[in-house]
């Protein structure tokens, strides 16, 4: 999170895990106060509040594509989606 505040840059949160784990964080703390059991409602309810929190920053700053110069893409090797750098 202080990277994205510091950088003003919300690039390094991946938003499909964010989205993810706030909808499964809304539902656990919703089935925990179901039970009204806190053992379920509280760790979950800070969690969802994070990720809240992660999407709102995802929101306030928008990503921004990082620039990779062509001498530093042409030191790494692409297998299977990965980049390695030998």
């Amino acid at each position: 999170m202080t990277e994205v505040i510091r950088t003003r840059n919300s690039a390094s949160i991946l938003r499909p895990l964010t989205t993810m784990n706030t909808a499964s964080a809304c539902l656990w703390s919703a089935y925990g106060l179901a039970l009204a059991d806190a053992y379920i409602y509280i760790p979950n309810t800070i969690g969802l509040g994070l990720s809240g929190t992660l999407m709102s920053l995802a929101c306030i700053f928008p990503s921004k594509q990082r620039h990779v110069s062509p001498q530093q893409h042409a030191g790494t090797h692409v297998h299977g989606g990965l980049h390695f750098t030998p």
